[in-house]
């Protein structure tokens, strides 16, 4: 749940606002069978793309901010956690012998934010502003931000990832 008025509070006490969303169907393209590790990989890279080219204005070519998700092996089992889904940057290539083994589902709909807050504390480049693009995994589009994927957001060192901006 959004909070009412528009503005989360980080862990640290920072507060930041949503200025930009873009959703998109992770699977709108699977016409039949499962995706796998290696075609998730590919999902994340468009996403990031996607981002890149309508946000990049703002955090002057930094990586997004890939939140943590949860991975499904099938219809029927429980949302579990998976070392390659822990998002510590962007993910690294899948080794090749994880291309087929078994189907992994990400929550369907892919969220790419851009995040605007105070300057960032000892500012090198003593900008007015800074932002952070943030992509993440949610199984509910209606949505805007699952509980899971707000927590996550709440824990992100700002300081260490943001873009400073000046007007």
């Amino acid at each position: 749940m959004w909070p009412k008025e528009g503005v989360i509070e980080l862990e640290d006490g920072r507060k930041i606002r949503l200025i930009a969303m873009y959703r998109q169907d992770i699977y709108a393209n699977l016409m039949e069978g499962a995706p796998f590790r290696e075609s998730n990989y590919y999902s994340v890279l468009a996403l990031e793309r996607a981002g890149k080219s309508m946000m990049d204005w703002a955090v002057c070519g930094k990586p997004p901010a890939i939140l943590p998700t949860r991975i499904c092996k099938g219809s029927g089992q429980p949302w579990a956690e998976c070392d390659w889904y822990q998002f510590r940057g962007m993910p690294e290539t899948p080794p090749k012998e994880m291309g087929r083994i078994w189907p992994e589902w990400m929550p369907g709909t892919g969220t790419i934010a851009l995040f605007r807050s105070d300057t960032i504390k000892d500012d090198p480049e003593d900008g007015d502003c800074s932002h952070l693009m943030v992509i993440w995994f949610q199984k509910e589009p209606v949505e805007l931000i699952e509980p899971e994927a707000l927590a996550a957001l709440r824990k992100i060192s700002w300081d260490s990832l943001a873009a400073s901006w000046s007007c």
